[in-house]
């Protein structure tokens, strides 16, 4: 595991191969293209690491989803002897759950890497926060001022790490998606039910539990679930979308995990993209359905409501409320299609000036090159 000569390594974290695998497997590669050394720590799916990964010689890290101390403390050693081992010019974190203990573990080292981490979405509420938010954000605020870069997806974050006294390099990075979600034909007027899309992890922190309930409230309106809960994900709800759409006769398709280009084929074959989360970053799938020319409903948080401007490409509802939600699909089941479509080329207009991933990716370079680390 000895790092090569020359080039500097950048050591990407995250906690799980999902992650990695889905979502930060096009930035190494862009970033192995400009000359890094690019490798990757995280927990594997399985026995193997995914095929995608193999480029950037993955190493096993597991670092918790929940707060098991004597399992950070474990894979805090391990991040230290890879560090050691490997002796990178930048570690990039990227999932809180790896980023907390990670940052503060690295501390401890003598000849610290630069450090950067990548907000995908704080894990503390900063509106309304309860005592356990309150504790994470001093813990955070604490370790900016050992984190070299602090990379914000969200805007509302990057506010608030600004007005709160945060530390280190702060940037507005953004969130994107590839150009090949902008090349998909411009969906068609259609008649018959509206086809509502989700895509996401089956837990209840996506909502899982309002929009099923939703559901049930709308029979006329055909519903394509696509994704399925992590192994590691607390209180999955995969056997209930799967026991809900059994009981549908055909008005609710239950697809499990799916290929990108198959995403983008139902997506190119829906009316309306839904994403009932309680917490988010800013989320890859409302961008995608952005891109591909759908109006979005979408719940009234963080991240969501950077991206959905109701009235122009689509409806914010509440979070937690399965009646809202519903409301606002039997709107767009009955406005116009012809709305819907205009709805949906304001999105794609909208993810094209702010949401292209090269742009995201330029960020990431310009960041490294501002911290001295250059290939």
């Amino acid at each position: 595991m000895s790092p090569p000569l020359n080039r500097p390594v950048v050591l990407h974290v995250a906690a799980v191969e999902f992650t990695a695998s889905r979502l930060l497997q096009p930035q190494m590669s862009y970033l192995a293209g400009l000359g890094y050394e690019v490798r990757l720590a995280c927990a594997p799916d399985g026995q193997d690491f995914a095929e995608n990964l193999r480029p950037f010689q993955p190493v096993p890290l597991r670092f918790p989803r929940s707060l098991d101390p004597i399992a950070m403390a474990t894979a805090s050693r391990s991040l230290r002897r890879i560090v050691r081992e490997l002796r990178p010019a930048v570690v990039h974190f990227h999932s809180p759950s790896a980023a907390l203990p990670g940052r503060a573990a690295l501390t401890l080292g003598r000849q610290r890497p630069a450090v950067v981490y990548t907000v995908h979405g704080f894990l503390h509420q900063t509106n309304e926060p309860s005592r356990t938010d309150r504790l994470i954000d001093r813990a955070e605020r604490w370790l900016s001022r050992v984190t070299d870069a602090l990379m914000f997806q969200s805007g509302e974050d990057y506010g608030h790490a600004v007005a709160t006294g945060y530390k280190g390099r702060l940037v507005m990075l953004g969130n994107g998606v590839g150009e090949e979600w902008f090349t998909v034909p411009r969906p068609k007027v259609r008649t018959g039910p509206l086809r509502v899309a989700f895509v996401g992890r089956l837990t209840r922190e996506k909502g899982m539990r309002e929009l099923l309930a939703a559901t049930g409230m709308l029979p006329d309106v055909r519903w394509t679930l696509i994704g399925d809960a992590l192994a590691s994900d607390r209180e999955s709800m995969s056997g209930d979308v799967r026991r809900v759409a059994a009981a549908s006769e055909g008005s609710i398709e239950a697809l499990g995990m799916v290929d990108q280009g198959a995403v983008r084929a139902h997506l190119a074959d829906a009316d309306l993209l839904v994403l009932p989360s309680w917490r988010e970053g800013v989320p890859r799938s409302v961008i995608e359905g952005m891109a591909m020319g759908l109006p979005v409903v979408a719940t009234d948080i963080r991240g969501c409501r950077e991206l959905v401007v109701p009235g122009v490409n689509g409806w914010l509802v509440p979070a937690r409320n399965s009646n809202a939600l519903a409301n606002a699909v039997r709107e767009a089941a009955a406005s116009p299609r012809e709305r819907l479509l205009e709805m949906g080329d304001a999105g794609r207009a909208m993810a094209l000036k702010n949401n292209r991933e090269r742009d995201v990716f330029n960020r990431i370079a310009e960041t490294y090159r501002d911290l001295g680390v250059v290939p």
